[in-house]
């Protein structure tokens, strides 16, 4: 809490529960982006990790609600995105972790002002280096195992993504806030690695576990932790399964469509 020239009160929207300890932090910071690549592979990581929350950042003029919902006839009080903090202690590792997770990207023009706050907290606690995810659309199959790619704040760091196998991107642009926590953090002189994992284009609005995991393959060893990935790779088995019975139902779709135009006649047989 910090008072103006007025000697009102102004409270910070973050509050923080407790100020752990931690030894050497990096942050992992993720939001909501195409096929819910980059939220499903932080939040995925903190839960095996059993990370512990310490801290909020209050959504209060950040988020909008246009809708009520109605639960039992009644109305329910309306409940904006939420964005916590959470902290793990790694022993066999060189870093702690310091994890930011919100649950949906802030009002257009008030990014800047978000992102600055999370690093407020980065520069507390003495982070020195900052990872985002995000999805790479390109035109692929969904059956083919995706590529890493990777973009940072120096060519050192390119340097040690090339070393682990990470394609890197000469130009292009990372949207949303997985994107632009990176450019804030460069100004604020914290190092930053984004890593990116390719989908289909024509699959963006379906979540894509695949490509959360291949980024939780290479970002773990990076940083030299291991977690379980046994639940990622079966929900990613599914998700796949489930495309390819949509891609069957179209090619039948259009099958039964070319015999209807055709007269039930069907090119290449003989009736």
């Amino acid at each position: 809490m910090t008072k103006n020239k007025d000697q009102r009160e102004i409270v910070s929207p973050i509050t923080l529960y407790k100020e752990p300890e931690l030894r050497n932090p990096c942050m992992i910071t993720a939001w909501p982006g195409m096929g819910n690549v980059a939220l499903k592979a932080a939040t995925y990581m903190r839960e095996k990790l059993r990370a512990e929350e310490f801290g909020i950042i209050n959504p209060a003029g950040f988020f909008q609600s246009n809708i009520v919902y109605i639960r039992n006839n009644l109305i329910e009080p309306i409940k904006l995105p939420e964005n916590k903090f959470y902290y793990k202690k790694n022993e066999g590792a060189e870093n702690d972790i310091i994890f930011f997770i919100g649950d949906a990207q802030p009002l257009s023009g008030r990014e800047y002002e978000f992102a600055d706050m999370v690093l407020d907290v980065a520069e507390r606690f003495k982070v020195k280096m900052v990872y985002s995810f995000a999805a790479f659309a390109i035109d692929t199959h969904y059956k083919e195992k995706p590529r890493v790619w990777g973009v940072a704040t120096s060519k050192e760091l390119i340097e040690k993504l090339e070393n682990n196998n990470v394609l890197s991107m000469n130009d292009g642009h990372v949207g949303g806030m997985n994107g632009v926590i990176l450019g804030v953090a460069k100004e604020k002189g914290i190092e930053g690695i984004c890593l990116l994992g390719e989908m289909p284009y024509y699959a963006t609005q379906i979540e894509n576990p695949r490509s959360s995991q291949v980024i939780l393959e290479v970002f773990t060893k990076i940083i030299g932790i291991k977690i379980d990935m046994t639940e990622l790779e079966v929900l990613a088995r599914y998700t796949e399964s489930e495309i390819e019975k949509f891609f069957l139902k179209i090619e039948d779709l259009k099958l039964d469509q070319m015999l209807e135009k055709g007269g039930n006649k069907c090119p290449g047989y003989i009736h």
